[in-house]
């Protein structure tokens, strides 16, 4: 049996928790449960979903590279699933 998990699943994932990947060196930091908390705030402020795995991080609103640089979020989205 085969598990699949929702696209706000893998994003809060991705952005909190230390996913092991067989890579040696260091990623982005994970954001805090503060952090998370806000942008997940924010994101239903705006009528999103924290899906964040499915968009490119152009399309994210402007307010949340506010709270969270854009390159660390790509850095943490970048690693996916398999």
């Amino acid at each position: 049996m085969t598990l699949s998990l929702s696209a706000n699943t893998q994003a809060a994932l991705l952005l909190t928790a230390p996913l092991i990947d067989g890579a040696t060196e260091s990623h982005a930091s994970l954001l805090s449960p503060t952090e998370y908390r806000k942008v997940c705030s924010l994101l239903s402020r705006l009528d999103m979903q924290p899906d964040l795995v499915q968009r490119s991080t152009a399309e994210l609103p402007e307010q949340l590279k506010a709270l969270v640089d854009d390159s660390r979020l790509r850095a943490l989205l970048a690693v996916g699933f398999n």
